[in-house]
């Protein structure tokens, strides 16, 4: 029997307040599992058309997929999805992203669900995992670039973890900050200003989230500049190409998993380039958060420390999500069911 979920049975599974903790929960567990040598990680897949094109920015559409195993949640499964030029996960009537588990014990395919909804909770649970362990404590103000769905499940998740007060939002499209921070300051209850330059939204903050469209960009300049970042400032990246060359100079860098990292980087992308010309001092490169979170290296060290989380998701959190999910829909007696041949 396999469960089918549309996007909006998933929204009504997740949907109870205590969602985005659970979701943070679940993704630091991952992390413990994966530094245990319980879960099993693969390499995000990603295929451009035309075969010709050697980046993101030049194909027409590609399909993208992440896949792990997480014996301790029964799980087994992945995310696959397409996009193409216009970016189309903006369109509602586009069914191109999806989520499929299945039953560690049997092997069998469990349930299929649409994942346009909730991979902003995913995307924000890593965050928030990042945040809880780099963040300053006393963290009170966020600096958001970017106004997609991304950023505000960033910026949610931020709010979970830390007494956050104000945010200030920026991106190119004056409409779309400014929706963002009136939808912002409704649903987290707190003060969200529209600004008009990445640098105001940057300055004098504690915690800088990057939620943009800058993927697989050779040359990208950065979304931001280091030299905005005031002294204790905590960045999440949700792409390697969001901060800018001096930022891997200054801050402390820390990838969701370095080995992981490495393994899909291009050797022209900014962070692996230094790394590899020994442009990056060593002590930049405390360890990952995986080592963070199972205690085997510290996090924040001092007040001053401006660190960098790089956003590189891991597979085995895509398992981890569906599971809970599908679990609360079987509760909730959602979705429809495929009875497949015996």
């Amino acid at each position: 029997m396999v469960l089918l979920l549309t996007d909006s049975d998933v929204v009504q599974a997740v949907s109870p307040p205590t969602a985005v903790r659970r979701c943070i929960d679940l993704v630091e567990r991952c992390f413990e599992d994966v530094a245990r040598g319980e879960a099993c990680v693969a390499p995000r897949l990603e295929l451009l058309y035309p075969p010709t094109a050697r980046q993101h920015a030049e194909a027409k559409l590609s399909l993208h997929a992440s896949w792990g195993i997480l014996p301790s949640l029964n799980a087994i499964g992945g995310r696959i999805f397409t996009t193409d030029a216009a970016q189309r996960e903006n369109d509602p009537a586009i069914h191109c992203f999806w989520k499929l588990l299945f039953d560690f014990a049997s092997m069998n395919l469990v349930c299929l669900m649409e994942d346009r909804s909730l991979h902003p909770y995913v995307v924000g649970a890593h965050v928030g995992v990042a945040t809880r362990w780099l963040a300053r404590e006393d963290a009170t103000s966020v600096g958001v670039l970017g106004s997609s769905r991304m950023a505000k499940g960033s910026l949610r998740a931020i709010c979970a973890v830390r007494a956050i007060t104000r945010a200030q939002v920026y991106s190119p499209n004056p409409e779309h900050r400014r929706a963002f921070a009136r939808d912002a300051a409704a649903s987290f209850g707190i003060e969200v200003t529209a600004v008009d330059s990445a640098e105001a939204a940057v300055r004098e903050v504690d915690v800088v989230t990057c939620a943009t469209n800058i993927f697989n960009v050779r040359d990208a300049p950065g979304v931001y500049s280091a030299q905005w970042l005031s002294p204790g400032t905590h960045v999440n990246t949700i792409t390697r190409y969001e901060p800018d060359a001096a930022s891997f100079r200054r801050a402390k860098i820390i990838p969701a998993s370095l080995r992981g990292a490495l393994e899909i980087m291009p050797p022209w992308e900014p962070f692996k380039s230094l790394l590899d010309r020994g442009a990056i001092p060593p002590e930049n490169l405390p360890g990952d958060l995986v080592e963070i979170v199972a205690g085997q290296r510290p996090g924040r060290t001092s007040a001053e420390d401006v660190t960098l989380y790089l956003g590189v998701g891991l597979g085995v959190l895509q398992p981890a999500v569906a599971a809970w999910v599908y679990e609360a829909a079987r509760e909730q007696g959602l979705g429809l069911h495929w009875q497949l041949d015996p």
